[in-house]
């Protein structure tokens, strides 16, 4: 499955460059990427929820993980440089057990695999945390474990210069103290006796933890796209509890019903507008895909078990159904699409001309047809074609990935992170002392 998924990278050039972006996204129902129109799916998560992914489980990983580096940057002369990337390791591998341990361990890495862990948290905090402007060396994290030496020299440097300064009684300007640190400077103290005393460490945040953060999660809108105005999303919600408080089911409180709950601001509406439009118009293809591959299952299975290849097809043909039913519903005919292409521009994520003509071709099939989607020829030679890309991992086209489909795969409507990011919103809100 991993292989199929991954196949859409060499179709896209930023995703080749953010492969960790696509690993995030593999085994989550809501980002599988059939179609290959990951590249506009992200786009729109970005801008939404800058700084988030859909693995990051609980909020105070954003605190603990930079917690690690700044303690070994500090005893880093006891540690040789090849050591670091190790050292660190260990911690964040120490740490399982104790945050299993508390009564709050909800999203706690490895609690599972615990100690067989392979994905720790660093890694998947790493991007967010330079979004939020918490990390300040702009390295991945192997570069910066694998120069380490000459960026413990440089902040060495840097505090003899300030040193100097301040017996000089001069001050250095804001840019060259900003150079001085790989991590914020006003990010709050780690638990006394952090790493190695635990006492009191979980995943609630006090409220000096809850306010940093909260800072940190109000981001503007990308100033890399003109079209975009005033604070992203998230920065909104951190203000906005009482959309979030409540209990959360995505099927009663999908993402899109904040155009209605909130004061929003007018840009915002109208990119959430754009990003229900694709994500409606795309589900329908997702489901098609799904039937397509259910049929052919159906004619090559054994007979003792063909009444569940029969069944699937007939699940995903009265989905289809209901999805054309619905699609009066969400003025698909006078969606511009061209402003959608100009709002979704993200200097992270290439969409490639080819996924805007399939876009462009699925919602005129869409539109166009005289009769239920599923009986389309045209929509499922435009679908049996946009599989040919994968090659030898198509399901449509080759028996073997066929014989690992599960029966369904990318059929959840996307939500673009949304449940995500209530679960770290929540903790926020309760940092910060609202009642939840």
């Amino acid at each position: 499955m991993l292989n199929s998924f991954l196949s859409w990278v060499d179709h896209d050039q930023q995703a080749r460059n953010k492969t960790y972006q696509l690993l995030a996204s593999y085994g989550d129902h809501d980002s599988r990427d059939e179609l290959g129109i990951g590249a506009i799916r992200d786009s729109i998560s970005d801008f939404l929820f800058p700084g988030t992914s859909t693995i990051q489980t609980r909020l105070k990983y954003m605190l603990i993980v930079p917690w690690i580096y700044t303690y070994l940057e500090k005893k880093y002369k006891r540690i040789r440089p090849d050591r670091f990337g190790r050292e660190a390791e260990e911690i964040e591998r120490s740490l399982i057990r104790p945050l299993i341990a508390t009564d709050d361990s909800a999203g706690a890495f490895g609690k599972t695999a615990k100690d067989r862990i392979k994905r720790l948290p660093s890694s998947v905090y790493w991007n967010g945390l330079g979004i939020w402007s918490i990390r300040r060396v702009k390295l991945s994290q192997d570069q910066y474990h694998s120069q380490i030496a000459s960026i413990c020299r440089r902040l060495n440097e840097g505090q003899q210069a300030v040193s100097t300064a301040d017996r000089q009684g001069d001050s250095l300007d804001d840019q060259s103290f900003s150079q001085l640190s790989t991590w914020d400077p006003n990010l709050p103290l780690a638990p006394d006796g952090f790493p190695n005393s635990l006492d009191g460490l979980g995943f609630q945040l006090t409220k000096e933890e809850a306010e940093y953060l909260k800072d940190c999660m109000s981001i503007k809108n990308s100033k890399d796209n003109p079209h975009h105005v005033g604070n992203s999303l998230l920065a909104e919600l951190v203000n906005k509890p009482e959309l979030v408080n409540k209990p959360f089911d995505l099927n009663i409180n999908p993402l899109w019903n904040l155009k209605n709950q909130s004061p929003l601001n007018e840009f915002l509406v109208e990119f959430l507008t754009h990003a229900e439009k694709f994500s409606f118009l795309i589900h329908g293809a997702a489901l098609l895909y799904n039937l397509m591959v259910a049929e052919i299952v159906e004619k090559e299975t054994d007979h003792r078990e063909n009444d569940l290849a029969v069944k699937q097809s007939k699940d995903y043909e009265e989905k289809l159904k209901i999805w054309d039913g619905e699609l009066s519903t969400y003025g698909l005919k006078e969606w511009d699409l061209n402003r959608f292409w100009e709002l979704i521009r993200h200097p992270n994520h290439d969409v490639h001309n080819k996924t805007k003509e399939f876009v462009k071709d699925w919602l005129k099939y869409t539109l166009d047809r005289p009769s239920q989607i599923a009986k389309s020829n045209e929509a499922r030679d435009l679908i049996r074609m946009r599989e040919l890309r994968k090659g030898a991992k198509s399901r449509l086209h080759k028996k073997e990935p066929r014989d690992h489909w599960g029966g369904e795969s990318g059929t959840k409507q996307l939500m673009y992170r949304w449940s995500n990011v209530v679960t770290l919103l929540k903790d926020l809100y309760k940092g910060l002392g609202y009642e939840l």
